[in-house]
């Protein structure tokens, strides 16, 4: 696909997204905890509902911004802070979600979250995940300017996407850099990584047959990254 055509399919997707017509695979499955009140869910769609799409607007954009994989930091996203919203019926990446002391806390507002995060520092509680992409407060401590950034699904996503390009361009291999995204601790690197790959996968059952080829191409892309790390690593082994 060239460099024209994959904005054009990135922007065809940002507009899917924002009128909530896009329905990818993933969308669909429905979170057990979340599945609550879904009388409500025949309501007729309003603004405020689609400002809940913002995660997917901005990760649209950012992946084709950042030449990302279509899909991959979607993935990602759909791993670190899905929610079964109920007025659209599909699963999101929510972007007023709260992760600390082991628990995910999912907000209607920003300003809910940015409350909840307050008191949670008052408490003298530092590890604590964010919006859209879950970027960590603590270990990410210069990422934004304030709270209201650091809810912004734009700045939220924007700096996920930078952080995930460098770590692509240091470990020059994507799947590599899904891994680091979460943590450089093997097993837990190799056990996300897995999963994002594997969510990833099945986002790609929502593209039409031209999407899927690209697509395809980018996974198969990935597993020789895959293998190719697992060999150089084994190099390592054995020269020691």
């Amino acid at each position: 696909m060239t460099f024209k055509k994959y904005i054009i399919l990135a922007l065809m997707l940002s507009i899917m997204a924002d009128t909530a017509m896009a329905k990818p695979a993933y969308y669909q499955v429905r979170s057990a905890a979340s599945t609550t009140n879904q009388a409500s869910s025949n309501r007729p769609l309003t603004s405020a509902d689609y400002q809940k799409y913002a995660c997917h607007r901005e990760i649209r954009l950012a992946e084709m911004r950042y030449r990302i994989p279509i899909q991959l930091l979607e993935s990602i996203a759909m791993m670190e802070s899905r929610r079964y919203y109920a007025p659209a019926k599909r699963s999101i990446a929510w972007p007023w979600t709260v992760m600390a002391e082991g628990k995910g806390r999912y907000f209607d507002t920003k300003e809910q979250a940015i409350a909840e995060v307050r008191g949670l520092q008052k408490r003298g509680v530092r590890n604590i995940d964010v919006g859209c992409m879950q970027v960590n407060l603590m270990h990410h401590a210069s990422a934004f300017k304030n709270l209201d950034d650091a809810f912004n699904p734009r700045t939220n996503v924007d700096y996920a996407a930078r952080f995930l390009t460098d770590l692509k361009t240091r470990y020059r291999a994507w799947s590599t850099a899904v891994g680091n995204y979460h943590s450089a601790t093997p097993e837990r690197h190799y056990a996300y990584r897995n999963k994002v790959l594997a969510q990833w996968r099945e986002a790609r059952l929502g593209y039409t047959p031209a999407q899927r080829v690209d697509a395809q191409r980018e996974l198969v892309r990935l597993r020789n990254d895959m293998m190719q790390q697992r060999q150089q690593s084994r190099l390592r082994i054995m020269s020691f």
